[in-house]
């Protein structure tokens, strides 16, 4: 079953043979995120960042679920493209080029209400592609979206307290960290299921 909310339902992606898209932007800023940590007692640790640009880098990525995949390795998937700007309609539909080229069959596409997904450019992409089938989020809900947890594994697990010296060194960790995820599709389970998406379908049911 779909999130309470959700426009369309993963069971018509299984009924197409089809594919299920989680997707959603996120920004990541040189100033590093810390979180409590251990260290000797009156030594407080401390970050040095000396990079004056304040710019975030954008991300877009979506987790891909086929649930009725008929391989295990090939049931989900994770797909981005990091930005020096900050994510508009070019480079939604420049991403959205990247999910037709990469995964095939026809693909439920699930987002929120960002203005660069309801574009005019965005309806115009769509409607000459056909494989892509929208449903939209329902508003000031993103725990609801899978792809929110991937931002949430990464900022914790790949980038917490980690102090950039260069935009190139931000961008290069952030690339490293969302790679070495792609292979763990256990993870992307998990992430599906914390958004409140049924489990029964994900062993191919």
């Amino acid at each position: 079953m779909a999130p309470r909310g959700v426009a369309g339902d993963p069971k018509n992606a299984c009924r197409r043979r089809g594919a299920v898209a989680f997707l959603d932007e996120s920004g990541f800023a040189f100033r590093p995120l810390a979180l409590r940590t251990w260290a000797p007692r009156g030594k407080t640790p401390i970050l040095v960042n000396s990079e004056r640009d304040r710019r975030a880098l954008s991300a877009v990525s979506a987790i891909v679920w086929r649930p009725k995949a008929r391989r295990a390795r090939r049931r989900f998937g994770l797909y981005f493209q990091l930005h020096d700007d900050t994510i508009k309609t070019a480079q939604v539909i420049g991403f959205l080029r990247h999910l037709l080229r990469h995964v095939q069959g026809p693909i439920d596409l699930v987002w929120d209400r960002l203005g660069a997904h309801r574009s005019a450019e965005t309806r115009r992409f769509l409607a000459r592609h056909r494989r892509l089938k929208t449903h939209f989020f329902p508003p000031y809900a993103p725990d609801t979206n899978p792809d929110e947890f991937v931002w949430a594994h990464a900022k914790k697990n790949g980038l917490a307290h980690y102090t950039p010296d260069h935009r190139s060194h931000l961008r290069a960790q952030v690339q490293r960290v969302l790679t070495q995820m792609q292979p763990r599709h256990n993870l992307f389970a998990a992430f599906i299921r914390a958004a409140g998406l049924s489990t029964n379908m994900d062993e191919g049911q």
